[in-house]
């Protein structure tokens, strides 16, 4: 049975949210808001909700990822990123140059859910664009729901399993117009090895990857 151990500070009752404004409007809209209690603002990123679709074929033991770039990589993983980032703080306008395969990121078929869609349907759309696999929606397995970032975006991620077969259709993917993508193929093994290397860097690649590799410990442990 879990036990309360320690306690930081006094919880309230309830919390007053006030002065909750927009702050800039785009595809990431940022807000700001007060608590009643509290001096300081916080602000948060607001993004519609998503989906993320590990596809697998548990008989043959393969399975499917897409690499495609990553832009904002470049911001954390390079000098010149970093660089940039200081300088246009203090309100400087900075350009750079960098190697595509700096930014580029193996990772999951995954989009946002568009209005009156449901996250089944988003998995069904976006692993069609993406890798050209077709899929029902009886086929897509729900892993887990959850917050990537909980302490500032209000997005959330619905992570899918979908379980291919020799009936599984497969065709070129086509993206949405404006995707770069590569389509991989490789074996368990190999996408395990992926992880163990550090070569996933996505949060949403690691939880469905790992999810796969305790169902297969489960089974090899009876």
């Amino acid at each position: 049975m879990a036990e309360l151990i320690h306690e930081i500070g006094q919880m309230p009752d309830k919390f007053g949210y006030r002065c909750c404004r927009l702050e800039r409007q785009g595809f990431l809209s940022i807000y700001s808001f007060g608590l009643h209690d509290r001096e300081h603002r916080h602000d948060l990123m607001h993004r519609r909700d998503a989906v993320v679709v590990l596809p697998v074929d548990f008989d043959q033991r393969v399975l499917y990822m897409v690499e495609q770039p990553r832009f904002i990589r470049a911001f954390v993983e390079t000098a010149q990123g970093s660089q940039a980032l200081n300088e246009s703080t203090n309100g400087s306008e900075v350009d750079f140059e960098i190697p595509i395969e700096t930014v580029l990121t193996p990772e999951l078929p995954a989009g946002v859910i568009d209005a009156n869609e449901s996250p089944r349907q988003t998995a069904v759309r976006e692993l069609k664009e993406e890798t050209g696999i077709t899929v029902s929606e009886s086929a897509l397995e729900e892993v887990a729901t959850y917050y990537p970032s909980v302490g500032g975006t209000t997005e959330r991620l619905t992570g899918f399993i979908a379980k291919l077969d020799d009936q599984t259709e497969f065709a070129p993917p086509e993206g949405d117009g404006f995707e770069l993508i590569r389509v991989w193929k490789m074996s368990w093994d190999e996408a395990f090895d992926m992880l163990r290397n550090g070569e996933i860097k996505t949060a949403s690649s690691h939880l469905l990857l790992r999810e796969l590799m305790i169902r297969e410990l489960q089974q090899a442990n009876g």
